[in-house]
């Protein structure tokens, strides 16, 4: 492109794309984690997505995304931390350069921790848990920070 950036579809063997665009068939999950980390941010054009994995996924690995303003979920994420919207065409290519001329500017892997992410989620979970079903819980509430799956977290 003439912002000097290449991109990369994933999912889509064989698509036409421009010169400056590679495609990929079905990627591993642990490959699929490997490309988000050479990515500079993620383009996210959906509009009709409930808020997309990949979403939360790129902005835990601290990388910032460049979404569409009209997806029906997802947008909650996204602010001046964690990347930009863009509405169409024609404003794609001026949000994407805001991202890359500020791109030290977005922590999104902080902005998740600090208002998602399994401790915060945890304490969402441990809310909802004692206030529905505290007779048919083995802990006290005063026991418990959070609820994860997860063992304790330690310098999370």
């Amino acid at each position: 492109s003439d912002m000097g950036l290449k991109g990369l579809l994933v999912g889509r063997k064989g698509c036409d794309v421009p010169k400056n665009c590679d495609t990929t068939g079905w990627v591993e999950y642990n490959k699929m984690l490997k490309l988000y980390q050479e990515a500079k941010f993620v383009f996210i054009p959906n509009e009709a997505d409930a808020s997309p994995r990949v979403l939360t996924e790129c902005l835990s690995l601290n990388i910032p995304c460049l979404i569409n303003k009209n997806i029906i979920g997802g947008w909650k994420y996204i602010n001046n931390k964690t990347g930009q919207f863009f509405t169409d065409e024609n404003d794609v290519k001026e949000n994407a350069n805001l991202i890359m001329n500020n791109i030290s500017n977005y922590s999104p892997r902080q902005y998740i921790i600090n208002n998602y992410g399994p401790i915060n989620s945890g304490k969402k979970l441990k809310t909802f848990l004692f206030n529905n079903f505290r007779n048919k819980l083995n802990v006290k509430e005063h026991n418990v920070k959070y609820v994860t799956i997860r063992k304790p977290l330690e310098n999370f």
